[in-house]
């Protein structure tokens, strides 16, 4: 429908910006149901790793005979006197000198 000016009716103008917002909003929810199923997706596999986790403590403790706790305390004490005895502080050499400082 063209008026005499041969520009279209205003009707028609409307009718052309809710098609082409119909359109958007169209794309917009497509792209938010695809970013969704990534998210669980990604969600499902994080919940499985954390509960694959559980099952492995729970194994590893008892294997030991011991609460995963208690396992887990003795395995982070043992790792801080392997780091506490690591710490070269009897030798000499400038990328030591950091440690000799504290026997001054």
């Amino acid at each position: 429908m063209e008026d005499l000016n041969g520009s279209s009716s205003f009707f028609e103008v409307i009718e052309d910006g809710v098609n082409r917002a119909r359109e958007l909003i169209q794309a917009l929810i497509e792209s938010a149901q695809q970013a969704a199923e990534g998210f669980k997706a990604r969600a499902a596999k994080f919940w499985e790793t954390i509960w694959q986790i559980d099952k492995a403590k729970a194994l590893f403790a008892s294997l030991l005979g011991t609460d995963h706790h208690e396992t887990l305390t003795k395995i982070l004490y043992l790792l801080g006197r392997h780091a506490v005895f690591r710490v070269p502080l009897f030798r000499y050499g400038p990328q030591l000198s950091e440690f000799r400082h504290r026997f001054r």
